[in-house]
């Protein structure tokens, strides 16, 4: 479930444009994608980038083997996708073997992808500290952060939006949490809405329920 922010109106133009990335909406809306658990439509977003789809483009090395590393990372995001992983279990129920089996090997695709996510932010990080390093570096610096779960750039990209924080934290940062351990991402002070509260929208509705009911119900 995501977020239909406002920004996300402007991926139809931004994906038809030649040059998306001269947009100024480029680098916010793929930053707000990932932040709203879209890392599918943020590397389709990713991959009309001139760099990477034209050979007619200026390259540059360093930049180019960035982007081309984020890329890789976003098509080779780890997802929970073997079905013991997605079978409800009450609280306290002791998982089958099976799917004890399917959480280890899905544990080191995990970390694998991680390291490799930190080994990009180092690198990203350093060339966005030069000076005379092109502006990209510093996007992907903070797209990468993302990733990372980085809990300060997150909050930025989320616009103070709880639901895209706990969206984002989820999935980069505990994506074997339990549903009803999900508000422990939140920071203090930030608890996780019941349902019942008022003002909350369809989605937020959906979204609270979707981690929050009993796993059995």
């Amino acid at each position: 479930m995501r977020d239909n922010s406002t920004q996300r109106q402007d991926l139809p133009q931004l994906l038809s444009s030649a040059l998306p990335e001269c947009e100024p909406a480029f680098w916010p809306t793929l930053r707000r994608l990932l932040v709203e658990g879209a890392p599918q439509e943020a590397l389709q977003l990713l991959q009309k980038h001139s760099l990477l789809n034209n050979s007619d483009a200026v390259h540059c090395g360093l930049t180019d083997d960035l982007l081309t590393r984020l890329q890789a990372l976003l098509e080779n995001l780890p997802r929970l996708t073997d079905p013991s992983l997605l079978q409800s279990h009450l609280e306290g129920q002791d998982p089958q073997l099976e799917m004890k089996e399917a959480l280890k090997t899905f544990k080191l695709q995990w970390n694998a992808w991680a390291n490799d996510v930190a080994h990009l932010r180092r690198d990203a990080d350093a060339l966005a500290a030069d000076v005379a390093a092109p502006e990209i570096a510093w996007e992907i610096s903070l797209a990468v952060r993302i990733l990372a779960g980085d809990e300060e750039q997150i909050k930025r990209d989320s616009h103070g939006s709880w639901h895209g924080e706990l969206l984002a934290k989820l999935l980069y940062k505990r994506p074997t949490q339990y549903r009803w351990e999900a508000s422990r991402p939140l920071p203090p002070g930030r608890p996780l809405l019941t349902p019942s509260r008022p003002l909350l929208t369809p989605l937020q509705h959906r979204l609270l329920y979707a981690f929050v009911s009993c796993p059995s119900s």
